[in-house]
């Protein structure tokens, strides 16, 4: 409720600053990948496919954890059709054959486990799972639009 709360009053101040900020980081990453394209470190399929066009603000929302105690809600930055959407999902494709090497065995959810372990024998074997906490960032939410609201 306090990160509600504390956009309530600043969100045409927000969404007018963002605005312009999007021309120029649109303008930024194009000229980033035109030099890219320059020196052939990417073709022109990675060319077009990086050059940001027609982009809108990032989004920030929470879901929260009712498992957890004092019902947290983690920050979520969408940045879907983001001037960085693009070259993350980009540097992802780039990054995927890597993640082969280090994870072999990685799950999107349950279902993907379970189907693989269905046909493993876990007799006298324990399982457990671990409840990490700490891998969800703690964004200082208020601190951080004030930061945004102030940003030039």
């Amino acid at each position: 409720m306090q990160f509600v709360q504390a956009l309530s009053g600043q969100r045409k101040q927000l969404v007018d600053k963002e605005k312009d900020r999007i021309e120029v980081e649109e303008a930024q990453l194009s000229d980033c990948s035109r030099r890219l394209y320059a020196g052939g470190v990417i073709s022109d399929r990675g060319f077009e496919s990086l050059r940001p066009v027609g982009t809108q603000i990032p989004r920030l929302c929470g879901l929260r954890i009712i498992h957890k105690d004092g019902l947290p809600v983690p920050p979520i930055l969408d940045i879907r059709n983001s001037p960085y959407h693009a070259i993350a999902k980009w540097v992802a494709a780039k990054l995927k054959p890597l993640q082969h090497q280090l994870a072999p065995r990685s799950y999107r959810d349950t279902f993907d486990f379970i189907d693989d372990i269905k046909d493993v024998n876990l007799n006298g074997m324990i399982m457990f799972s671990i409840d990490v906490s700490s891998l969800l960032t703690n964004v200082p939410v208020i601190e951080t639009v004030e930061y945004i609201c102030e940003f030039p």
